[in-house]
């Protein structure tokens, strides 16, 4: 029998496989989604843009669901909600795209049809339930975390990475082997049903000892449950702040946080945004980089991008215990030397090794960054239980529509050789904040 830490860590593993494996799925076919709904680029990216909005319209949502249910069942239904509406959205392009060819109308006429519309609702519906299901896995993982007494939460950002990968490989397979992306879609949301189902299991059997290991020692946030009774969810500890300060003592957690906390989150929020930019970077443009300012064919640019995504991958499996032996400031603090290393090599050299050699050393440097930023607003003082994460989460999603753009701008201004300059100062950022990080692990304390 599998010891409850193991069935624990299994079960938040499912979770963030899921959450990268099931929108991974239609990713690869959305070329195909936009065919068969007759959009130009620039209403497409409308469309695709709803998926952002409908997560930023979630902000104020998760933390009162997460105290009121608790973090796992949100994080498990929300699954199940994403997985009916990917399975939905394969109908409707179908559909869509049906009642176009009959009415004969393209989306360069006067109106759309009904098919772009609806697809629209549910991309923006599916965002909106990603960011709940995001602010929810995190705070039932660093709570699986605190229970294990170690650290096992980058182990779960990699299993996010994995399941990424795997949507992804799947969707491109079903579109060679030309199933229909109905089928395909349905398919891949019964199988996501079916491993919710797992994950909810092993949450079942562990949860006590998740709610005792979490607790023992550590502050709680009494919350209501339903009439006459109370839900009490772990809520691990953050760094000592004098009493009488800001922030400080359980007065601070009713209010929401006082300034020294909300220091304490923009630094944790910066940190975020440091790795967001570096992961950008390394999937959005590291194909491009290397051909154009490596030289390499196009055909084999793509290298870069799995160098990128590898280096990340291998960084979370071994972060934590990284974490354990030395701490997260000197985690965060290597992570900087090496993206800032990496970056500066494939800028100033140029050639296709420096090229790979430097996404292989940026995307192992910043693949730390975000894991660990979650994991410091899960310890905040000052804040409600899950609050910090959800902010952490939300900023996170509205730095996803600049980072890009950001890149694009400076690549017009300075050349794309030169636009890497963002990331580069990303790295020295990083090293010049993990101070403010000691409370994330007690390697530091």
């Amino acid at each position: 029998m599998s010891s409850p830490a193991t069935r624990a860590r299994l079960g938040v593993s499912l979770l963030f496989f899921l959450n990268g494996f099931v929108l991974a799925n239609l990713l690869p076919r959305l070329p195909e989604v936009r065919a068969a709904l007759e959009l130009p680029p620039e209403a497409f990216g409308l469309v695709l843009a709803c998926m952002t909005v409908g997560a930023i319209g979630a902000f104020a949502l998760p933390a009162p669901l997460i105290r009121r249910f608790g973090a796992a069942p949100v994080a498990i239904l929300g699954t199940v909600v994403i997985a009916v509406l990917i399975a939905l959205a394969g109908v409707v392009v179908a559909l869509g795209a049906s009642s176009a060819g009959e009415a004969g109308v393209g989306a360069s006429g006067s109106g759309m049809v009904v098919g772009v519309w609806v697809f629209a609702a549910l991309y923006a519906v599916i965002g909106f339930s990603d960011a709940v299901v995001d602010a929810a896995q995190n705070v039932h993982g660093l709570a699986v975390e605190t229970a294990c007494g170690r650290a096992v939460f980058n182990f779960f950002h990699a299993a996010w990475s994995v399941g990424s990968v795997s949507g992804g490989a799947l969707g491109l397979g079903a579109a060679a082997v030309g199933i229909p992306l109905p089928v395909h879609l349905a398919g891949a949301g019964v199988l996501a049903l079916g491993l919710t189902g797992w994950a909810l299991r092993e949450d079942r059997a562990t949860r006590s000892w998740v709610s005792a290991g979490a607790g023992a020692g550590r502050s709680t946030v009494e919350v209501p449950e339903e009439a006459g009774r109370h839900h009490r969810e772990p809520h691990p500890p953050g760094p000592e702040v004098p009493r009488g300060t800001p922030g400080s003592g359980a007065s601070a957690v009713g209010r929401g946080g006082g300034g020294a906390a909300w220091g304490l989150c923009a630094v944790v929020v910066t940190l975020g945004l440091l790795g967001a930019l570096g992961e950008d970077i390394g999937m959005n443009w590291s194909s491009l980089f290397l051909e154009q300012v490596g030289g390499v064919p196009v055909e084999w640019a793509g290298a870069a991008f799995v160098t990128a995504l590898g280096s990340q991958f291998l960084a979370r499996l071994s972060a934590d215990r990284i974490q354990d032996r030395w701490g997260a400031v000197a985690l965060v603090r290597g992570g900087g030397v090496f993206t800032a290393v990496g970056m500066g090599l494939m800028m100033l050299v140029g050639q296709p090794w420096a090229v790979l050699v430097g996404f292989a050393l940026s995307g192992f440097g910043c693949a730390t960054f975000v894991p660990i930023a979650y994991a410091a607003a899960g310890r905040l003082p000052g804040f409600k239980h899950g609050t910090a994460v959800t902010i952490t989460s939300w900023v996170l999603r509205i730095g996803s529509l600049v980072s890009s753009p950001t890149v694009g701008f400076l690549a017009a201004w300075l050349g794309l050789r030169w636009a890497f300059l963002a990331a580069f100062c990303a790295g020295v950022a990083a090293i010049l904040l993990a101070g403010r990080l000691r409370f994330v692990s007690d390697t530091d304390r």
